[in-house]
Protein backbone atom coordinates (compact mmCIF):
# COMPACT_ATOMS: atom_id res chain seq x y z
CA UNK A 1 0.00 0.00 0.00
CA UNK A 2 0.92 3.32 -0.73
CA UNK A 3 0.63 5.15 2.81
CA UNK A 4 1.67 8.31 2.08
CA UNK A 5 -1.19 8.86 -0.73
CA UNK A 6 -3.62 7.51 1.65
CA UNK A 7 -2.58 9.75 4.31
CA UNK A 8 -2.79 12.66 2.24
CA UNK A 9 -6.35 11.87 1.92
CA UNK A 10 -6.84 12.06 5.65
CA UNK A 11 -5.18 14.74 6.44
CA UNK A 12 -7.20 17.27 5.30
CA UNK A 13 -9.76 16.31 8.19
CA UNK A 14 -7.22 16.11 11.05
CA UNK A 15 -7.59 18.57 13.64
CA UNK A 16 -5.64 19.22 16.48
CA UNK A 17 -7.70 19.63 20.03
CA UNK A 18 -6.75 21.71 22.64
CA UNK A 19 -7.87 21.93 25.84
CA UNK A 20 -6.22 24.05 29.23
CA UNK A 21 -3.43 21.74 29.99
CA UNK A 22 -3.35 19.05 26.97
CA UNK A 23 -4.11 18.62 23.67
CA UNK A 24 -4.95 15.37 21.46
CA UNK A 25 -6.39 14.30 18.00
CA UNK A 26 -9.64 14.54 16.48
CA UNK A 27 -10.95 14.55 12.35
CA UNK A 28 -14.05 15.16 10.86
CA UNK A 29 -16.02 12.11 10.10
CA UNK A 30 -19.96 13.91 9.26
CA UNK A 31 -20.67 17.30 8.03
CA UNK A 32 -23.85 18.86 6.03
CA UNK A 33 -23.98 22.15 4.93
CA UNK A 34 -23.62 23.79 8.16
CA UNK A 35 -22.72 21.19 10.71
CA UNK A 36 -20.00 19.04 11.02
CA UNK A 37 -18.77 16.25 13.71
CA UNK A 38 -15.27 15.50 15.25
CA UNK A 39 -14.43 11.91 16.18
CA UNK A 40 -12.05 11.41 19.56
CA UNK A 41 -10.90 10.16 22.13
CA UNK A 42 -13.27 10.82 25.24
CA UNK A 43 -10.36 11.59 28.05
CA UNK A 44 -8.62 14.05 25.38
CA UNK A 45 -12.00 16.57 25.75
CA UNK A 46 -13.24 15.43 29.33
CA UNK A 47 -11.37 18.01 32.06
CA UNK A 48 -13.30 20.70 29.19
CA UNK A 49 -16.44 19.03 29.54
CA UNK A 50 -16.98 18.43 33.28
CA UNK A 51 -20.57 19.77 33.88
CA UNK A 52 -20.42 23.57 35.47
CA UNK A 53 -17.03 23.74 34.61
CA UNK A 54 -17.04 23.69 30.89
CA UNK A 55 -13.87 24.89 29.10
CA UNK A 56 -13.40 26.47 25.64
CA UNK A 57 -11.34 23.95 23.46
CA UNK A 58 -9.14 25.07 19.99
CA UNK A 59 -9.04 23.26 17.39
CA UNK A 60 -5.84 23.48 15.50
CA UNK A 61 -5.82 22.75 11.20
CA UNK A 62 -2.61 22.03 9.33
CA UNK A 63 -3.00 25.18 7.07
CA UNK A 64 -2.80 27.07 10.59
CA UNK A 65 -6.26 27.88 10.61
CA UNK A 66 -7.63 27.66 14.48
CA UNK A 67 -11.25 28.07 16.17
CA UNK A 68 -12.00 28.76 19.37
CA UNK A 69 -15.31 26.50 20.68
CA UNK A 70 -16.65 28.12 23.84
CA UNK A 71 -19.13 25.33 25.17
CA UNK A 72 -22.05 27.63 24.18
CA UNK A 73 -20.67 26.79 20.59
CA UNK A 74 -20.67 23.03 20.42
CA UNK A 75 -21.95 19.16 21.61
CA UNK A 76 -19.98 16.98 23.06
CA UNK A 77 -21.33 13.12 23.10
CA UNK A 78 -19.36 11.15 25.32
CA UNK A 79 -21.41 8.63 25.80
CA UNK A 80 -21.83 6.78 22.29
CA UNK A 81 -23.22 3.78 23.77
CA UNK A 82 -25.18 2.93 27.38
CA UNK A 83 -23.69 -0.58 27.26
CA UNK A 84 -20.10 -0.56 26.50
CA UNK A 85 -17.96 2.21 28.38
CA UNK A 86 -15.32 3.01 25.45
CA UNK A 87 -12.98 6.06 25.58
CA UNK A 88 -14.56 7.87 22.17
CA UNK A 89 -16.25 11.31 22.43
CA UNK A 90 -18.02 13.27 19.35
CA UNK A 91 -17.82 16.90 19.04
CA UNK A 92 -21.02 18.81 17.03
CA UNK A 93 -20.60 22.64 16.07
CA UNK A 94 -21.22 24.35 13.10
CA UNK A 95 -18.62 24.32 10.39
CA UNK A 96 -18.82 27.35 9.38
CA UNK A 97 -15.09 28.39 11.09
CA UNK A 98 -13.34 25.12 9.54
CA UNK A 99 -11.36 24.69 6.11
CA UNK A 100 -13.07 21.16 4.90
CA UNK A 101 -13.19 19.40 2.40
CA UNK A 102 -17.16 18.96 0.14
CA UNK A 103 -16.96 15.23 1.21
CA UNK A 104 -16.26 13.03 4.61
CA UNK A 105 -14.01 10.00 3.78
CA UNK A 106 -15.38 6.47 3.41
CA UNK A 107 -16.33 4.58 6.81
CA UNK A 108 -15.90 0.58 7.00
CA UNK A 109 -19.41 -0.67 7.49
CA UNK A 110 -18.47 -3.24 9.81
CA UNK A 111 -20.32 -5.57 7.55
CA UNK A 112 -17.22 -8.24 8.09
CA UNK A 113 -14.89 -8.55 10.40
CA UNK A 114 -11.50 -7.09 9.50
CA UNK A 115 -8.63 -9.87 9.30
CA UNK A 116 -5.86 -10.21 11.75
CA UNK A 117 -2.54 -8.87 10.18
CA UNK A 118 -4.27 -6.58 8.22
CA UNK A 119 -1.93 -3.52 7.56
CA UNK A 120 -3.51 -0.50 10.10
CA UNK A 121 -2.36 3.48 9.59
CA UNK A 122 -3.34 6.34 11.77
CA UNK A 123 -2.82 9.64 12.31
CA UNK A 124 -2.26 12.08 15.39
CA UNK A 125 -0.04 15.07 16.75
CA UNK A 126 2.58 13.68 19.41
CA UNK A 127 3.33 15.99 22.13
CA UNK A 128 6.63 14.94 21.46
CA UNK A 129 6.62 17.43 18.35
CA UNK A 130 6.79 20.80 19.16
CA UNK A 131 3.20 22.58 19.09
CA UNK A 132 4.23 24.83 16.32
CA UNK A 133 4.56 21.78 13.85
CA UNK A 134 0.75 21.44 12.49
CA UNK A 135 1.29 18.68 10.30
CA UNK A 136 0.06 15.66 11.88
CA UNK A 137 2.32 12.88 12.15
CA UNK A 138 2.28 9.17 10.36
CA UNK A 139 2.05 6.03 12.05
CA UNK A 140 1.44 2.31 11.13
CA UNK A 141 1.12 -1.10 12.55
CA UNK A 142 -1.27 -4.13 12.00
CA UNK A 143 -4.55 -5.22 13.21
CA UNK A 144 -3.26 -7.99 16.22
CA UNK A 145 -6.73 -9.14 17.15
CA UNK A 146 -10.41 -7.69 17.65
CA UNK A 147 -12.49 -7.87 20.74
CA UNK A 148 -15.80 -7.16 18.51
CA UNK A 149 -17.70 -7.27 22.34
CA UNK A 150 -15.71 -4.26 23.62
CA UNK A 151 -15.38 -2.81 20.18
CA UNK A 152 -12.01 -2.51 20.34
CA UNK A 153 -8.98 -3.62 18.23
CA UNK A 154 -5.31 -4.16 19.36
CA UNK A 155 -2.71 -3.07 17.04
CA UNK A 156 0.76 -4.00 17.33
CA UNK A 157 1.93 -0.24 16.99
CA UNK A 158 3.40 2.75 18.77
CA UNK A 159 1.03 5.05 19.89
CA UNK A 160 2.17 8.79 21.55
CA UNK A 161 0.64 10.62 24.48
CA UNK A 162 -1.01 13.24 21.86
CA UNK A 163 -2.14 11.12 19.13
CA UNK A 164 -5.50 9.73 21.42
CA UNK A 165 -8.47 10.45 19.02
CA UNK A 166 -6.83 10.14 15.55
CA UNK A 167 -7.90 8.15 13.01
CA UNK A 168 -6.93 4.46 12.58
CA UNK A 169 -7.46 3.09 8.79
CA UNK A 170 -6.70 1.05 5.99
CA UNK A 171 -7.48 0.14 2.84
CA UNK A 172 -10.19 -2.77 2.27
CA UNK A 173 -11.52 -1.99 -0.77
CA UNK A 174 -11.05 0.41 -3.91
CA UNK A 175 -13.02 3.22 -1.89
CA UNK A 176 -10.29 3.62 0.40
CA UNK A 177 -8.83 4.72 2.66
CA UNK A 178 -11.36 3.14 5.06
CA UNK A 179 -11.60 4.78 8.47
CA UNK A 180 -12.21 1.59 10.80
CA UNK A 181 -11.32 3.07 14.70
CA UNK A 182 -9.75 6.30 16.91
CA UNK A 183 -6.62 5.79 18.67
CA UNK A 184 -7.75 5.40 22.80
CA UNK A 185 -4.35 4.10 24.13
CA UNK A 186 -0.80 2.41 24.65
CA UNK A 187 -0.03 -0.60 27.02
CA UNK A 188 3.49 -0.91 27.30
CA UNK A 189 4.83 -4.45 28.76
CA UNK A 190 6.58 -3.22 32.03
CA UNK A 191 8.94 -6.44 33.21
CA UNK A 192 10.80 -6.07 36.11
CA UNK A 193 14.44 -6.38 35.73
CA UNK A 194 18.01 -5.49 37.18
CA UNK A 195 17.13 -1.65 37.28
CA UNK A 196 13.89 -2.15 38.59
CA UNK A 197 10.31 -1.76 36.36
CA UNK A 198 11.01 -1.48 32.76
CA UNK A 199 8.83 -0.92 29.75
CA UNK A 200 9.40 -3.09 26.97
CA UNK A 201 7.44 -2.74 23.29
CA UNK A 202 3.50 -3.20 24.21
CA UNK A 203 0.38 -3.25 21.88
CA UNK A 204 -1.72 -0.03 21.04
CA UNK A 205 -5.55 -0.14 21.18
CA UNK A 206 -8.18 1.67 18.90
CA UNK A 207 -11.66 2.08 20.16
CA UNK A 208 -13.68 0.38 16.80
CA UNK A 209 -15.24 3.11 15.06
CA UNK A 210 -18.66 0.94 14.94
CA UNK A 211 -19.67 2.72 18.42
CA UNK A 212 -20.22 5.74 16.13
CA UNK A 213 -22.41 4.46 13.97
CA UNK A 214 -25.70 5.40 16.01
CA UNK A 215 -24.21 9.28 16.26
CA UNK A 216 -23.79 9.00 12.80
CA UNK A 217 -27.44 7.48 12.47
CA UNK A 218 -29.23 10.45 14.29
CA UNK A 219 -26.63 12.73 12.43
CA UNK A 220 -28.10 11.34 9.23
CA UNK A 221 -32.23 11.98 10.62
CA UNK A 222 -31.65 15.35 11.42
CA UNK A 223 -30.03 15.87 7.80
CA UNK A 224 -33.59 13.93 6.45
CA UNK A 225 -35.45 16.60 8.73
CA UNK A 226 -33.66 19.59 7.97
CA UNK A 227 -33.89 18.34 4.08
CA UNK A 228 -37.79 18.28 4.70
CA UNK A 229 -38.22 21.40 5.79
CA UNK A 230 -36.48 23.08 3.42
Amino acid sequence: MDWSSEASKIVPYILRIRTQNKWGTGFVFWQNKDLCCIATSKHVVEEANIAGWEQPIYLDQKDGNVLRLNPEHRRIIDNLNQEIQGDSAAILLYKSGLNLPTNCLPLWDFSSEIPIGTKLGWLGYPQVVDHSILTPSFFSGALSNTFAHLEQFAIDGVVIGGVSGGPVFCKLNNDGPNIIGTISAYFPNRVRGQAGIESLPGMSVSHSFSAFLPVIKDLNNLDQLEDKST
